[in-house]
């Protein structure tokens, strides 16, 4: 079985080179709770419309499976759709993707710094060798 840092790893999608030093960033930094988040269920009008037992038996098994409330959404100036969303805690695959997200940014983080860390030091390397022409 997976540990949590390779679950982490595995979602991971930046150069690995960096990934240690992300992720225990990432560790010291983020909220490493689960989190609860909206979960929704996309209900075909013919649930919610048409005989009422029928309508009041989906219901109260939406509401057995926790979800708590109805909404119109749309996707365009007339097409519409329903959903029924529930608070939940976030589930393995949404955990791991959100943690490995912010070791991913971590990671690039490291690498702007590596690369302007270079860079300095290249100027540095050209100064002195001018310093080194002048003396000499």
């Amino acid at each position: 079985m997976k540990n949590f840092k390779e679950h982490i790893f595995d979602r991971f999608s930046e150069d690995g080179k960096y990934f240690e030093e992300a992720f225990n960033q990432m560790m010291k930094t983020a909220q490493t709770n689960r989190m609860i988040v909206t979960h929704e269920q996309e209900i075909g009008p013919d649930n919610l419309f048409g005989n009422i037992d029928k309508v009041i038996s989906f219901l109260e098994l939406l509401k057995r499976e926790g979800y708590t409330e109805i909404e119109e959404k749309w996707c365009g100036y007339e097409d519409n759709y329903f959903v029924a969303s529930k608070q939940e805690e976030e589930t393995d695959g949404e955990y791991y993707l959100r943690l490995a997200k912010i070791t991913n940014t971590c990671a690039a983080n490291i690498d702007k710094r590596e690369e302007l860390k270079k860079k300095r030091l290249e100027k540095i390397k050209k100064l002195e060798e001018e310093l080194r022409k002048l003396k000499g």
